[in-house]
């Protein structure tokens, strides 16, 4: 309804826009901007839901491996601790 009223407003909008959608009119640069658009989208349709799946997967991973990390380190800061309290007998003893 409102590209009615723009056509109206705008006659030689509407001619232009016939002009340039009509293929007879189009550059080589044209073409190959189509050609390479529509390649992408075509990629974008084949390997979208896989990258999403592993997007998502690795997302659901990452707190896992967080945590990890955060036992791994508290284990380390544990074997730290005992290694100086070994340390500090050892120099008791003495």
């Amino acid at each position: 309804m409102y590209f009615a009223l723009l056509f109206q407003l705008f006659p030689s909008l509407f001619s232009t826009l016939v002009w340039s959608l009509d293929v007879r009119n189009w550059s080589r640069q044209a073409w190959i901007g189509v050609n390479v658009l529509v390649v992408v989208v075509l990629f974008g349709i084949r390997f979208r839901p896989q990258l999403y799946a592993d997007l998502k997967k690795r997302r659901k991973c990452q707190p896992m491996s967080n945590e990890r990390q955060q036992k791994s380190l508290s284990l380390k800061q544990e074997r730290e601790l005992y290694r100086r309290m070994n340390e500090a007998r050892k120099r008791q003893i003495v």
